[in-house]
């Protein structure tokens, strides 16, 4: 048998490997404690509006004279005016003025004009019927006119000139001649008393 020559022994010695020490189990921790977030109302709601009331505002001049009293009785002044005013506030005063101008507060004033509520109002609803490009008319448009027009214009079959007119007392002068100057000699007179534009309608 063959011998085997032993190797040489490593020069680096193989790692030993010491074993871990014992783990340290930890302690749990304690579950989490649950927040319970109650809703918190930052802002208390407004108390409700109270109603407002629009009591006439009088007119600050709406005030008595102490200076009026009827016409030759200074004894009836604005309190007198003041029992019946309805008849009274007629009654003139010294300087022919009526008792409804001084005596106000008895005649009564109208109230200043006070700011009235502004209403507002809700925007109306769209529309229900939507637009169609079509127009909707029921009637259809006419047809095109049968009957053409003629450019060359129609003439009266009796506008002619008639062979036996001519001008009185002068039998050469017929209706070519008026043709000749229409405007003056349209107007004379023929043989048998009439006037040539009459029988000389060409």
């Amino acid at each position: 048998p063959e011998d085997y020559v032993p190797t040489v022994a490593p020069a680096v010695a193989p790692p030993v490997y010491a074993p871990t020490p014992t783990p340290t189990t930890a302690e749990p921790t304690a579950a989490p404690a649950v927040i319970t977030l109650e809703p918190t109302d930052l802002y208390a709601p407004s108390p409700a509006p109270a109603a407002a009331t629009l009591e006439p505002t009088l007119d600050p001049d709406c005030v008595n004279s102490p200076l009026w009293f009827k016409n030759g009785d200074p004894s009836k002044n604005c309190d007198w005016v003041d029992e019946l005013p309805d008849p009274r506030c007629t009654v003139k005063g010294p300087d022919a003025d009526l008792a409804e101008n001084s005596c106000r507060a008895s005649c009564g004033c109208p109230p200043l004009p006070t700011s009235e509520p502004t209403t507002v109002y809700a925007p109306s609803p769209a529309p229900t019927v939507e637009r169609t490009m079509e127009p909707t008319s029921q009637y259809a448009p006419s047809p095109a006119p049968s009957v053409e027009t003629t450019s060359e214009p129609t003439l009266d079959p009796d506008c002619v000139n008639s062979p036996s007119w001519f001008k009185k007392d002068d039998p050469s002068k017929h209706c070519d001649w008026v043709d000749e100057l229409p405007d003056p000699r349209c107007s004379v007179k023929g043989q048998d008393g009439g006037l040539a534009e009459n029988s000389c309608r060409a």
